[in-house]
């Protein structure tokens, strides 16, 4: 699942609360709750923010990072350079990479490898 600014937010929520309806999560400029980061410990998650986010600021994304970190989760993070702002979506899904890392997952693995 990935989701792009309230979207973003969307997918960090919808991943921390239905975790086994899902394989993997990829929010994109998006902002969660760091206090309920272990949610989301058994999940795997690559977030996306630009430096300059003139919307959400990247403390959004860099705070859920190290609060899963912290947790024990699966994360990695992505943080545009210095002049990308908000929209980072084209950024993001213009190459195979992000897809790549969703297809090495499914819901019967989480499900497996994190219950």
């Amino acid at each position: 699942m990935t989701g792009f600014s309230l979207g973003g937010n969307g997918a960090w929520d919808l991943a921390a609360y239905h975790s086994v309806r899902f394989a993997a999560v990829a929010p994109l400029a998006g902002w969660f709750q760091p206090e309920l980061a272990h949610l989301l410990k058994d999940i795997p998650v690559w977030a996306f923010h630009g430096a300059d986010d003139d919307i959400n600021p990247v403390t959004s994304t860099i705070d859920m990072v190290t609060a899963l970190q912290e947790a024990g989760g699966h994360i990695k993070s992505t943080i545009y350079p210095p002049g990308l702002r908000h929209e980072i979506m084209q950024e993001t899904y213009k190459g195979e990479e992000l897809f790549n890392w969703f297809l090495q997952f499914n819901r019967q693995k989480a499900r497996d490898n994190f219950s």
